[in-house]
């Protein structure tokens, strides 16, 4: 065999190779893909879809494996300047990440005598409550009583002078909004936590995003209003929002001054 035709078949050779070698790599990642799409499947039977519609084969739940979709009134205290927190603080992780845990805290402790906790994200919390369950000055004097929590937490981290970080002396910056919508939509538990799945909790979620410069208010649905008495000096603005694919939300937005409004606590004579 001369030097030509050895180079010629060193070079055949390696290319075979080659080629072997990425056919060996396309099957084990052909393989990955199929053993994390059977264990997505198995955590999905196990930890989030009903019993009566596992998934198999990668087949969707059909109807009769969903729970009924519920009327439900939904609560959303948002805090503001949340991220200009948190960016103006990060090298005070403790003391901010203490603040904001206080504050959320506060807000659940004084939700939960009447709704109830779904989630907590970060500088929001979700709370929901069946829409017929209390009358709506029971609803009304829920969400006053969350920014009675907020706004008397906020003084008392303020009063309590904590350090001399950038996080304890900004504290006066953060505050409170306050999203709630009424609709249906079907409830599963999820690591513990119940979770909510259709159009109207999407709604609830796109309301956060509006053009509002306010840092201070309640945003109320129409198809929430008939279920919260708030109180009648607070100043009201018609308010409406776009919402993509889904449409036009129209709400009222509530004006809570900087002092404390104070209300009765909410009673269990307020259960319908």
């Amino acid at each position: 065999m001369n030097e030509h035709m050895w180079h010629d078949w060193q070079h055949n050779t390696d290319i075979v190779f080659s080629l072997a070698g990425l056919f060996v790599i396309l099957l084990g990642l052909f393989s990955m893909v199929r053993l994390h799409r059977k264990r997505a499947e198995n955590y999905l039977n196990t930890n989030l879809v009903p019993r009566s519609a596992k998934i198999s084969n990668g087949a969707i739940p059909d109807e009769q494996g969903m729970s009924e979709a519920r009327d439900t009134i939904f609560v959303l205290p948002d805090i503001s300047h949340y991220t200009r927190f948190m960016a103006h603080n990060h090298f005070t992780d403790q003391a901010a990440q203490f603040i904001i845990f206080s504050l959320i805290n506060a807000m659940i402790k004084a939700a939960t005598k009447t709704l109830e906790l779904s989630k907590v994200e970060g500088d929001a919390v979700l709370f929901f409550v069946d829409a017929e369950k209390y009358l709506k000055q029971v609803i009304g004097a829920t969400l006053v009583n969350i920014f009675n929590a907020f706004d008397i937490e906020r003084e008392r981290l303020m009063a309590s002078n904590l350090c001399s970080c950038k996080a304890c002396q900004h504290i006066k910056e953060l505050d409170i909004k306050v999203f709630v919508h009424r609709g249906k939509a079907t409830r599963f538990k999820f690591r513990g936590s119940t979770d909510h799945f259709g159009q109207d909790i999407i709604v609830l979620y796109r309301m956060m995003k509006n053009s509002i410069s306010s840092d201070r208010y309640t945003l109320i649905t129409d198809a929430a209003a008939d279920s919260i008495e708030l109180p009648s000096k607070l100043d009201k603005e018609r308010i409406s929002i776009y919402v993509e694919d889904i449409g036009t939300i129209d709400a009222n937005k509530f004006e809570f001054a900087e002092c404390v409004v104070r209300m009765a606590e909410v009673s269990a004579n307020g259960i319908r």
